[in-house]
């Protein structure tokens, strides 16, 4: 491994860590949360929560976000002199523009026969809440280009513990309006007391500038149009099953959302926002070291994915039993194969957050137009045929294909530093981790199954070249030097 890349990896690997921690302790928190939801709520409740959900993050996720979080973190990296502008210019244009959502989505909740009130609430939650990248991202924004991951770690699992807490105090009174109110209310003290340290540093009305909404608003063109579609292409699943399936259906569907979905996510996520500010930095004249730390990076965090995804696997009925006490564990299938969309998951996000770091948005684009039509084809291919289950193998499909797309545009953008080589050793290593996962889950015991699993995922790794000694070195030196 090159000094410069040592050097990447050692903050990258700092930065995350925190993320990771935290992340991991909001997880379990979530976890114990949802396991309680799950296990009363009826297929049928969850169905109505999930879908009242999906159906207001689409909207207000495509008119508050507006593509605008990459963008506030790269021009307040580059640019320190101007973050109080930039921060709160973008703040008091997100708070206009939710206004705008939220009626939008109490008209679609009249209309359809959903709740409204729960409506209201849910879109509150998401202005606010640290899960989602709204209002609270902008808030944050000081904290992630400066690499203090422990202040908004801290405060994200402070919200987690005090979901989880009201989840358990009304567990004899759990409904869909319920639960929405115990995630609006877990959310008000970290976002409060997040503006209190503030002090008036970054956030003033008197610092909000006309011309600073303008220039967020002109780079922002091309990753909304991206936003949007991206966004209909993570809800168009939902409202096929809808249409063709029943509401038990879409009930299973959001339990494999909700349980599995932050776990695929998180390890990505840890790894973009704790390099993408680096990398921000890299794009402004350090062009070859911005190559060889993009592609360590990806490789780590393909093989990093897929041995988690090879751990999780043989341990996927006892997670069904453990997350929803059994209700689901009839879609350990649906279950399971929505687990291996997380290596592909990992390479999605992490393109689509390069492209936002290095100013080349325009390419999530073609991502984002890629995935819908990949959506459309395959979500009416099978989920009116096998319903949740077809919504699952359509969303595995999809992101399969949106990985093609996305080693397309990492090519683009590092000059062919990503050849088809590289491409063709990543599948053969989630490729044979898949089906020897599979197999040994399903004719192995639990703990045999899970070690030879493993094994494979890593010595596949070091033969394709994904995982090399350089790189165990280094994570032992780094070990003992924290230690």
């Amino acid at each position: 491994m090159k000094q410069g890349e040592r050097s990447l990896s050692a903050r990258v690997l700092s930065g995350s860590a925190w993320i990771i921690l935290t992340q991991g302790a909001i997880l379990l928190l979530v976890f114990l949360a949802q396991r309680v939801i799950l296990s009363t709520l009826t297929k049928e409740a969850n169905g109505t929560l999930f879908f009242e959900r999906r159906m207001t993050d689409l909207i207000v996720g495509i008119i508050v976000d507006f593509g605008m979080n990459g963008i506030i973190i790269r021009k307040v990296a580059q640019q320190q002199d101007r973050a109080p502008q930039i921060i709160s210019s973008a703040i008091a244009f997100r708070l206009v523009l939710w206004f705008v959502a939220t009626f939008i989505s109490v008209g679609y909740a009249f209309a359809s026969g959903y709740a409204v009130l729960d409506v209201v609430i849910w879109s509150f939650y998401l202005l606010i809440a640290a899960r989602t990248t709204m209002l609270r991202y902008a808030v944050e924004a000081p904290y992630r280009t400066s690499s203090r991951f422990h202040v908004i770690g801290l405060l994200g699992v402070t919200d987690a513990m005090l979901f989880t807490a009201l989840v358990y105090w009304m567990r004899e009174s759990l409904n869909p309006f319920t639960v929405i109110c115990a995630y609006a209310l877990s959310a008000i003290p970290g976002f409060t007391l997040l503006v209190l340290m503030d002090r008036g540093r970054y956030i003033r009305p008197s610092f909000v500038k006309w011309k600073e909404v303008v220039s967020l608003l002109k780079e922002a063109v091309p990753v909304i149009s991206a936003l949007a579609l991206l966004s209909i292409h993570a809800t168009l699943d939902t409202i096929i099953l809808e249409a063709f399936g029943s509401q038990r259906d879409v009930g299973v569907l959001g339990a494999i959302y909700t349980s599995i979905g932050p776990f695929l996510v998180v390890l990505p996520q840890a790894v973009s926002l704790a390099v993408m500010p680096e990398i921000a930095r890299m794009a402004l004249g350090d062009t070859q070291r911005r190559r060889d730390a993009v592609h360590t990076v990806l490789r780590l965090l393909v093989v990093s994915a897929v041995m988690m995804v090879s751990l999780a696997g043989p341990c996927m009925p006892l997670f069904i039993q453990l997350v929803s006490g059994g209700r689901y564990a009839g879609e350990t299938m649906q279950f399971y194969w929505f687990l291996w969309t997380a290596p592909l998951v990992a390479v999605m996000v992490f393109s689509q957050e390069l492209t936002v770091a290095v100013g080349q948005q325009r390419y999530n684009v073609w991502m984002a137009v890629g995935l819908l039509a990949f959506t459309i084809l395959f979500g009416f291919a099978l989920i009116p045929m096998l319903h949740s289950f077809g919504a699952v193998l359509a969303r595995l499909a999809t992101v399969i294909a949106g990985a093609g797309i996305s080693f397309v545009v990492l090519r683009r953008i590092l000059d062919e530093r990503i050849d088809l080589l590289f491409v063709v050793r990543c599948c053969v290593v989630v490729a044979a981790s898949m089906g020897a996962t599979t197999w040994l889950s399903a004719n192995l015991n639990l703990g045999l199954a899970v070690a030879c699993s493993l094994g494979v995922a890593l010595l596949t790794s070091f033969a394709m070249g994904l995982l090399r000694f350089d790189d165990v070195r280094f994570l032992q030196g780094l070990r003992s030097r924290v230690a």
